[in-house]
């Protein structure tokens, strides 16, 4: 079920009713097929608990949205998405389409050209390191004995030599499906596995951004963390 909570945004201070506000990004996430047809939405008490409003509001959005065909209400089982709306599927980014002049412009540019590979660490001891994670566990924990056993099992078998060698450079296709799943559902992405890439860290997942984002000498503003 996608948490609604993470994506619906209520503006207090809109002239717009708090109810078809609701009912306006249902409508939007429908359309753009993260709630595709048949998806059980939270029930009112649930979805007013999470958007902190009262059970009515949520109630009244609900019923616009029942009047309107986008959603219909089975009785002992819940609320879903309409199965007589067309099933929209995420659209693939069509580059063909770049140029057009009614592309919307971002405040930030884009080093198409910029050569990633080419980036090399330096070292330098005397600079602290910042350790951008959430901490490390005790290696001297580690069941190392037990881990060569199952490594040295796993790579005398034929059929698993493959997995010694370089595999797919944008990370486990495995691991990329179910973050695919995690971010459409949690997040309200509309991502596909190929727009997925398995970093060895926060640190590098960082830096390939700043990379993207960046120019050399360019000043950056960062907040404190928390």
């Amino acid at each position: 079920m996608l948490h609604l909570k993470n994506i619906i945004y209520i503006n207090r201070n809109s002239y717009r009713s708090i109810y078809l506000q609701i009912c306006d990004q249902l409508i939007t996430l429908i359309k753009s097929g993260k709630l595709l047809p048949s998806t059980r939405l939270p029930g009112t008490r649930k979805l007013s608990e999470d958007l902190t409003l009262h059970r009515k509001t949520v109630i009244a959005a609900y019923a616009e949205l029942e009047i309107q065909g986008w959603i219909e209400t089975i009785p002992s089982k819940g609320t879903f998405v309409s199965k007589t709306l067309p099933i929209v599927k995420p659209e693939d980014l069509k580059f063909e389409d770049i140029t057009n002049k009614n592309i919307l412009h971002t405040n930030f540019t884009f080093n198409r050209n910029q050569n990633l590979s080419n980036y090399s660490e330096k070292q330098n001891s005397n600079l602290p390191k910042l350790k951008v994670n959430d901490g490390s566990p005790d290696n001297r924990l580690a069941p190392l004995d037990e881990l060569a056993k199952v490594y040295r099992n796993i790579t005398k078998k034929n059929f698993n030599r493959d997995l010694i060698a370089y595999n797919d450079p944008k990370g486990n296709l495995t691991l990329r499906q179910e973050l695919v799943k995690f971010l459409n559902d949690t997040r309200g992405l509309n991502c596909a596995v190929d727009n997925i890439l398995i970093t060895r860290g926060s640190q590098m997942g960082i830096y390939l951004a700043s990379q993207i984002l960046f120019d050399q000498q360019q000043t950056i503003v960062v907040g404190n963390t928390n």
